[in-house]
């Protein structure tokens, strides 16, 4: 590759030809934090344009100080997408110090990993090593991604139960999942009010409409000692009541948490912990039975390591196609 000349074009297709592993991408995701913890990284709020309800564009620049690269995510989620896809995006890689761009990467696959891995982080970190029971409370993408990342970080899980409002979409989500790395799980039907007082880890992975747009997780459903792990917009489906019997709310990132708080955790009012300090053991979970809601809103240096990663991967495989700049 020549660069300054050209740069390296990888789609969706090609990025799924490299397979990378989850693994790398938990450790990639793990280091971006420590470094994180040193200040060596530029990770500033989401720009988020609003289109209509349910469909924003979001920027998200990052870089990684000690490295010799930086980028830009741009995502789109049209979430009322009824016959397309409604989370697209892309990725740029630029060199550093010139700011030559170097590459432009499809990024579902990328988000999918970075997804994973955070919530794969925050089982490894926040949930009661004893946890045997995983329970997903609606069935999309984004909780496919986050039970494969928690399955890697806690071996020990035994069952997922599973519930949608929609029963033909909790079906078809349990048939992908048995075929998936998750597979070895042991697959049950739930109810909502049974998934949930029965979890020690609760993925709530939809946003209003995967509930039917009700806000139905209800007060004294959550078991003691449970691990949250949530989407950004799950205050549209629990009610607010609910974060009184939380000990402790974790966010992926405390900066972007600040800023976007009034568009995605309204309810919340009590101060959270930034998931920094319990990978760097200056917090730790404190009992047993403590109830941790974690709160994941996207850290975007990590979809850009990983895209940088893949990239180089890309090269050393001749895969993907190189454009005149």
């Amino acid at each position: 590759m020549n660069e300054g000349k050209e740069i390296l074009y990888l789609s969706g297709s090609d990025v799924a030809k490299i397979g990378i592993l989850l693994a790398t991408s938990i450790e990639l995701a793990e280091l971006s934090y420590r470094e994180k913890a040193k200040g060596n990284i530029q990770n500033p709020p989401k720009a988020v344009i609003c289109v209509k309800p349910e469909c924003q564009l979001y920027a998200m620049p990052a870089m990684l100080e000690n490295t010799t690269y930086f980028g830009m995510n741009w995502q789109s989620r049209f979430i009322n997408n009824a016959t397309i896809c409604s989370n697209t995006g892309l990725i740029e890689l630029c060199r550093k110090p010139t700011g030559i761009p170097l590459a432009i990467i499809e990024d579902s696959i990328i988000d999918s990993l970075s997804q994973s891995a955070i919530a794969g982080i925050c089982a490894k970190y926040l949930a009661n090593e004893a946890s045997k029971t995983v329970a997903i409370i609606g069935c999309g993408d984004r909780a496919a991604n986050f039970l494969q990342g928690v399955k890697l970080s806690i071996p020990g899980l035994k069952t997922a139960l599973v519930y949608d409002y929609c029963t033909n979409r909790r079906d078809n989500w349990i048939s992908k999942m048995e075929g998936s790395k998750a597979g070895d799980l042991k697959f049950e039907r739930t109810g909502l009010e049974n998934g949930v007082k029965r979890a020690d880890v609760l993925i709530t992975g939809a946003v209003g409409q995967g509930l039917g747009g009700k806000a139905a997780i209800r007060p004294g459903w959550l078991k003691a000692g449970c691990l949250i792990v949530s989407t950004n917009q799950d205050q549209q489906f629990m009610e607010g009541t609910i974060y009184e019997e939380v000990d402790t709310i974790v966010t992926d990132d405390l900066a972007q948490y600040q800023d976007k708080k009034e568009l995605f955790v309204r309810d919340i009012q009590a101060k959270p912990i930034d998931l920094v300090q319990y990978i760097t053991g200056s917090a730790e979970r404190e009992r047993e039975d403590e109830i941790i809601f974690c709160c994941l809103l996207g850290v975007s240096v990590i979809n850009i390591m990983i895209a940088y990663d893949i990239f180089q991967r890309a090269l050393g495989q001749g895969i993907g196609c190189l454009v005149p700049l």
